[in-house]
């Protein structure tokens, strides 16, 4: 594999800001990251544009490959250098079930999610705070952060780790997604 491109939605906040995001990261093999409802997409791959949904997450590799949902998710982590690791652990048979609800999760919960991403980190720090509490959580409420000596937080039931900046659980998180479809 030479290049990997992804297309993106370019009318997602949070489509936007992970394009943003991915063109700060180090990765091992060069990204094209374009909108799929730009000219260059629609120009270079004119068959995938025709029944492509402009919600869709896609990665083309050179060799004309189309991976979309969980396949493109962890093939996009796979390229990163800081996350390749996190890749192969996901793609394993025991956590790939456990991945594909992250990723699918993620993906509906845009239409709600872009609108408070546009308003900045602390609006988004407490709208996730609001829904996480709102909501019983898979760990039947014993998410929480054990003590400051530990260098990694993780969830005391579930021994997850925690969202970075956020504290929060991403079991509780996933499933708050969940119910929000």
């Amino acid at each position: 594999m030479v290049t990997l491109y992804v297309l993106f939605n370019a009318s997602c906040e949070l489509c936007v800001r992970c394009a943003k995001w991915l063109g700060t990261q180090r990765s091992f093999v060069p990204l094209w990251v374009v909108s799929s409802q730009g000219a260059f997409a629609r120009g270079t791959f004119p068959e995938l544009m025709l029944g492509a949904k402009p919600e869709e997450f896609v990665l083309i590799d050179d060799a004309g490959n189309v991976y979309r949902d969980t396949e493109a998710w962890l093939l996009l982590l796979w390229s990163l250098r800081e996350y390749r690791a996190w890749s192969l652990r996901l793609a394993t048979p025991s956590l790939r079930p456990l991945a594909r609800t992250l990723f699918h999760a993620l993906s509906q919960g845009r239409g709600w999610l872009s609108p408070i991403l546009s308003k900045g980190d602390a609006s988004l720090k407490r709208r996730l705070e609001l829904l996480a509490s709102d909501l019983p959580s898979p760990c039947d409420g014993a998410c929480g952060v054990p003590g400051a000596d530990v260098t990694q937080p993780y969830c005391l039931q579930c021994k997850q780790p925690l969202l970075p900046e956020y504290d929060l659980c991403p079991s509780r998180v996933a499933h708050v997604l969940e119910q929000r479809e």
